[in-house]
């Protein structure tokens, strides 16, 4: 490095052996309307440069996607305005994950969603902006800052500041014949 995109950054750490880290110096990074992370992606952080702000911005259709990602790390990042998938959404048993210190604003259904998400830690983020509310009736969908299903176990959500959500603050859900979420901290 340096890289002028997170794609660019992504490669370099993807390809290399001892290189996990990517600190973002101050500035807006558009993100594709899909940054998919998967298995090639453990063991990252992605980190603001100190005294700096890092925006990662979705551009009204942009979208995290964590996909069997273990031992990785946001810390530090500012996330707007992303489309209508979740933030950062996670499944395909992604584990160990840390979500910390990081700023998400207007977020659109959920701020931080996944499914089977285990032994992670979601820490002191600032959540203000979520939309829309809660579909009425009884959809199976919720759209809460923080939105966990299907197994989630073993994660840890804790001191952070959520406001102005129209569906709600942290949902856990499991259909009938989903696996349970078991040994959460909230």
């Amino acid at each position: 490095g340096p890289f002028q995109s997170v794609g660019r950054a992504q490669l370099a750490m993807q390809g290399s052996s001892t290189v996990k880290a990517a600190t973002l110096r101050g500035g807006t990074y558009t993100l594709p309307s899909l940054w998919q992370l998967t298995l090639a992606d453990n063991g990252e952080l992605w980190i603001s440069y100190p005294g700096e702000t890092a925006i990662l911005d979705g551009n009204g259709a942009g979208a995290v996607d964590l996909n069997g990602v273990h031992n990785f790390t946001f810390e530090g990042l500012v996330f707007q305005n992303m489309g209508s998938n979740s933030n950062i959404y996670s499944h395909g048993g992604s584990s160990s994950i840390a979500i910390r210190w990081n700023t998400f604003l207007n977020c659109q259904t959920s701020c931080i969603s996944g499914g089977g998400l285990a032994n992670s830690v979601i820490d002191s983020n600032v959540i203000n902006g979520q939309t829309p509310g809660n579909p009425g009736g009884n959809t199976g969908i919720a759209n809460s800052a923080i939105n966990l299903w299907y197994g989630s176990s073993g994660n840890r959500i804790t001191h952070n500041l959520i406001e102005n959500c129209q569906g709600g603050g942290i949902a856990f859900s499991a259909g009938l014949s989903d696996l349970p979420n078991e040994n959460n901290t909230i």
